[in-house]
């Protein structure tokens, strides 16, 4: 079986014009090369999924991510994921954007959702995504300062479903 999450996960990376992001926290900018979507359930929530982005910038993180199996994403050098959680009738419920030591809640809510991601469509196998935004998250409560987010982020890509 790991073979074969490891064929989806090659098919489904995507680089070049299928895929355009930039992302910063506190002015400090990263733009990736190369794009793996995927799709799972979410742990206990039988009716949302999550559909993960993963960016990575350079060749040598995405050849680390084509072999890994599809539950090792998390462990790859990624340099951004997007998390979306999905209903099954397409509504995004809510928008984690994680760079590597930080993590922030974009979009709390669908409301906040449609702001901060202009464009979406996904059929369960294919995503296509604009958003362009920025939020400052309150990281009062980890005794740390506040960082402000940004995202400029257009793709249509593939997307591997990954089974629990």
């Amino acid at each position: 079986m790991r073979i074969v999450g490891s064929l989806l996960i090659l098919a489904s990376l995507a680089t070049g014009p299928g895929a355009t992001a930039r992302f910063s926290i506190d002015g400090v900018t990263s733009a990736p090369l190369a794009t793996l979507a995927t799709v799972q359930p979410r742990n206990g929530a039988p009716t949302y999924s999550w559909l993960r982005v993963y960016f990575y910038a350079s060749a040598a993180a995405a050849n680390q991510a084509r072999a890994a199996s599809a539950r090792d994403l998390t462990k790859t050098n990624w340099s951004a994921v997007l998390q979306l959680t999905v209903d099954t009738s397409g509504t995004v419920w809510q928008v984690d954007l994680s760079l590597p030591g930080h993590t922030c809640t974009i979009a709390e809510s669908n409301v906040e959702a449609r702001k901060v991601l202009q464009t979406f469509q996904f059929d369960g196998k294919h995503v296509r995504l604009r958003g362009q935004g920025s939020r400052v998250c309150d990281l009062r409560s980890l005794q740390i300062p506040n960082q402000t987010f940004e995202w400029d982020v257009d793709l249509d890509v593939p997307v591997t479903k990954i089974t629990a």
